[in-house]
């Protein structure tokens, strides 16, 4: 959701929070300012820096974890924050280098921001029914288990040959 607040209001807000870092509502409003700026590095560290101010405030708590959308789970929004900012950097070199279609091969869809392994093969496979290993924790467990392969390059070597062909 955009942020309501025009510049002007979003630097006084910031001012006031600044004033007055102990006010926790005002500082829970610029925490949501910032993180509807897209600010979510500084929103994660206000956030921290009110909950060590407050200790024994359960209702601050609360209120930064609302804001943050996580009931307080910082490390969780810092992740939600990192996957969002992927996800905008990958669609804007689709739109911008790839004519806003999605590569088929697995290479090259792990060569684009935010895009691991996994990722990679699942949609090569899914949306483009190409051969590609989709290896996570299971898939890991037994065929080290049943084949005596360890290693990430391995097992995705093994899981692409032994994988049946159509």
């Amino acid at each position: 959701a955009l942020d309501p607040l025009s510049a002007q209001d979003f630097d006084a807000l910031r001012r006031q929070a600044e004033a007055d870092p102990n006010n926790g509502p005002v500082q829970v409003r610029l925490i949501s300012a910032l993180l509807a700026r897209g600010l979510g590095d500084e929103a994660l560290g206000r956030a921290r820096q009110l909950q060590a101010a407050n200790p024994g405030a359960p209702e601050v708590h609360m209120l930064v974890g609302d804001a943050l959308g996580t009931r307080g789970d910082f490390a969780g929004a810092a992740e939600q924050y990192r996957r969002a900012a992927n996800l905008h950097r990958l669609a804007q070199v689709v739109v911008k280098d790839l004519g806003g279609r999605l590569p088929a091969e697995a290479a090259a869809l792990e060569a684009l921001p935010g895009i691991g392994p996994y990722t990679a093969g699942a949609v090569s496979c899914f949306a483009f029914e190409r051969p590609a290993a989709t290896v996570d924790t299971n898939v890991a467990r037994v065929l080290s288990r049943w084949f005596g392969v360890t290693g990430t390059a391995e097992l995705r070597r093994l899981a692409l040959q032994i994988q049946p062909r159509r």
